[in-house]
């Protein structure tokens, strides 16, 4: 996806297929429920595995792409104190 392109997120990063994966899910209407069950059936992993990876990708991302391009590609407001947004935050963000 693009935005993830944009955002600078490395192709690399494990999470980042799951994520893609769960935007054209959110996108087609999927609920959160069935999100992870589509996901972790299709990767033969367990939901926190992929959760842990999605988490990781976003801050990864957070953590090494310098904060104008963040800011930039991600205008949401995060949460004070919040370094980088929660899955849930991220996905909606984008759907």
């Amino acid at each position: 996806m693009q935005k993830l392109d944009e955002l600078g997120m490395k192709l690399s990063l494990n999470g980042r297929k799951y994520l893609l994966d769960a935007l054209m899910l959110l996108s087609e209407g999927a609920d959160r429920k069935h999100l992870f069950e589509a996901i972790t059936a299709k990767y033969n992993r367990s939901e926190e595995s992929v959760r842990v990876a999605m988490k990781r990708a976003i801050q990864t991302t957070w953590n090494s792409v310098p904060n104008d391009i963040l800011q930039q590609s991600y205008t949401a407001k995060l949460s004070p104190g919040k370094a980088a947004p929660t899955v849930m935050e991220f996905l909606y963000y984008y759907v």
